[in-house]
């Protein structure tokens, strides 16, 4: 039986359980963790704007570590930081240990544990089924942030917030040893192949394809010298695209209910509209899945982008019902489809070996961006009493890099 097939339902299960409650549980604890050490909002929301920046800034750190001793143990060492930076809030009773435990240690954790790691696994793990793999496994991440959404704040009216970060800290601990039980550096370490083809069978298949039509996906079959695709403009496009669909999401995640709230919509149907777009995001990722072995994922990242653009503007007017859940479907389903396009689209283009290296380097600049789009949303706010600005510079970038992404080629 081939490997990947039990690797991969453990690699959506790590993700699941620790991006879940660490990244989107979070968010559910933050107000009443707050209230509980008597922070301030702002040190509440400072922490949480540092585990975000952590989480891509450490990328190329985690890249290195992968190289060095191995993304089993790497995820191991996530997931031991992870755990420890979540007893130390459940423990702690200053702003220190939230921000140490909450901030650097959950931040440097879940950028060990999760993203990088994972989706290196799968691009060497498979190849022909590679959209498909990466699919189910970031759905699995934005189904894990809808449990722990739901699991979390009933939990914080019934134990208190200390409670929240416990489970943080058992979930964790959870993926940890799932990580360490079944991660395999490479088919290759098992004596497979990619997508478990054996050799006479990918043999006769390579010779087949020689024979007939390209495939529809292209797919590097060597990898590229990082230097040479640092050089390659086609990167920084792919980079511009992850860049551009984080920020709307950053944008959408912090304004949104801001956004609606400040122009009479009530406050739970604004927060139903953030909710949903959580979980249309999550659904079309699984979407894009399916299609991104079938179609360039570069079409992909075009149609993610093109709903985002319309979403986005949408949501500049919506006020009903109906406009605001056809806003926040487009935008959600954009972003899903959007975001999985990006690892395919590297690793086919410049080869599944210099996938952690360059992921590495795009995850830190489309961190910091993502990062400033909400400061930027407020101090124009602040300026004009209006979003809309913001929203429609958002959609115009998008847009740009939509009609750009088809004609993308290594």
């Amino acid at each position: 039986m081939f490997y990947g097939w039990i690797l991969l339902p453990a690699l959506c299960l790590v993700y699941g359980l620790a991006i879940g409650p660490a990244f989107y549980g979070f968010g559910v604890a933050l107000p009443s963790t707050a209230e509980m050490l008597d922070l301030s909002r702002t040190e509440a929301s400072a922490t949480f704007s540092l585990l975000v920046l952590l989480l891509g800034l450490t990328a190329p750190l985690v890249a290195i570590l992968m190289r060095r001793v191995g993304t089993r143990l790497t995820m191991t060492i996530g997931a031991v930081l992870l755990v420890a930076g979540a007893v130390l809030v459940a423990v702690g009773d200053s702003f220190i240990t939230y921000l140490l435990g909450a901030g650097v240690l959950m931040g440097f954790g879940l950028g060990a544990l999760t993203v990088l790691p994972g989706t290196s696994l799968i691009n060497v793990w498979f190849v022909r089924r590679r959209a498909l793999a990466m699919g189910l496994f970031l759905t699995a991440g934005g189904l894990g942030g809808f449990a722990a959404a739901a699991v979390i704040a009933p939990l914080i009216v019934s134990a208190g917030p200390r409670s929240a970060w416990w489970l943080i800290a058992g979930t964790s601990l959870a993926a940890g040893v799932i990580a360490f039980v079944f991660v395999r550096e490479s088919p290759a370490a098992m004596g497979q192949l990619p997508d478990g083809a054996s050799a006479s069978a990918s043999a006769s298949a390579d010779g087949q394809a020689a024979a007939a039509k390209p495939s529809r996906v292209y797919h590097s079959t060597v990898d590229w010298p990082v230097a040479k695709a640092l050089r390659s403009p086609v990167f920084w496009m792919i980079v511009a695209g992850y860049t551009i669909f984080g920020l709307g999401l950053q944008l959408a995640n912090s304004q949104i209910v801001a956004h609606l709230t400040g122009i009479g919509v009530v406050a739970t149907l604004a927060a139903s509209a953030l909710g949903t777009m959580a979980l249309v995001s999550a659904l079309s990722r699984l979407v894009g899945g399916l299609l991104g072995d079938l179609i360039e994922p570069r079409f992909l990242l075009a149609a993610g982008l093109a709903g985002q653009v319309v979403g986005m503007l949408l949501l500049t007017t919506a006020t009903s019902p109906l406009q605001i859940y056809s806003a926040v479907i487009l935008f959600g389903g954009g972003y899903g489809i959007a975001y999985l396009s990006v690892p395919p689209l590297v690793a086919n283009y410049f080869g599944a070996g210099s996938y952690p290296a360059l992921f590495g380097i795009a995850m830190p600049v489309g961190t910091v961006i993502g990062a400033g789009g909400p400061i930027l949303a407020g101090i124009v706010y602040d300026a004009t009493s209006s979003y809309t600005t913001v929203f429609i510079g958002f959609a115009i970038a998008a847009a740009v890099i939509a009609v750009i992404a088809p004609f993308l080629r290594p």
